[in-house]
């Protein structure tokens, strides 16, 4: 971790526009043998010495867009060149079309849980060439409607996975026995990590194993 001690550097940092600061804070969250000048020489390096168009394009975006900018850097920290790595960002979300610039507007109205919704969907179909188009699933899968907004999709799978996993204590006689055992079995490990969709998905799974479960025993006390 990076400790600023030089007081002309802690001046020069504070004159930065704040979203370059914070950008700087990250870059301090990773160890360095480095002193804190030639780290901040490099970060300038990187940056351009703070000037260019694509650093005025950073500055403009709006907070939305900026938010997919730090999931995109979390990936790429090791980055040391801005200009490229802003220019690769705007293509992969297809920034300069109206298309982008609608989406982006749009995603303001998501809550931080629907935009984590979004990040994980992002990451699981990224092979798909337009991100607009991804949306626009997206919006369908959720129900959204950009004029009447609201969650209650989200909250309603929320609730179903909640009861799935409070109904995960009642034990049946064949293994997997309850919901955390099917889930260790079929490797969906660290569940609290997945998305509400993926565990919504799950839980339907699970759900179906059950009821094919129940199915086969009551055939078997039939015959």
């Amino acid at each position: 971790m990076v400790q600023v001690k030089t007081k002309s550097l802690k001046v020069e940092i504070a004159a930065l526009p704040k979203r370059i600061q914070k950008e700087w804070a990250y870059v301090c969250q990773y160890y360095s043998s480095k002193t804190d000048v030639q780290v901040f020489e490099d970060f300038k390096n990187c940056w351009g010495e703070f000037r260019g168009q694509e650093v005025e394009e950073f500055l403009s975006v709006s907070d939305t867009v900026y938010t997919q900018w730090r999931v995109w850097m979390s990936k790429n920290y090791r980055s040391t060149d801005f200009k490229n790595e802003w220019n690769k960002f705007k293509l992969f979300w297809e920034l300069d079309t109206e298309k982008s610039k609608v989406m982006f507007k749009e995603m303001e109205l998501l809550s931080e849980n629907m935009l984590c919704e979004w990040v994980s969907c992002v990451q699981r179909d990224y092979h798909l060439k337009s991100k607009v188009q991804l949306w626009d699933e997206f919006k369908e899968i959720w129900e959204i409607d950009i004029d009447n907004y609201n969650e209650d999709k989200y909250k309603e799978m929320s609730d179903y996975v909640n009861e799935i996993e409070c109904d995960s204590e009642n034990y049946f006689k064949d293994y997997p026995r309850n919901f955390f055992e099917f889930r260790e079995n079929a490797n969906y490990h660290s569940f609290d990590s997945y998305s509400l969709l993926e565990k919504f998905e799950i839980c339907e799974y699970w759900e179906e194993y059950r009821e094919n479960g129940d199915n086969e025993e009551s055939e078997y006390e039939d015959d």
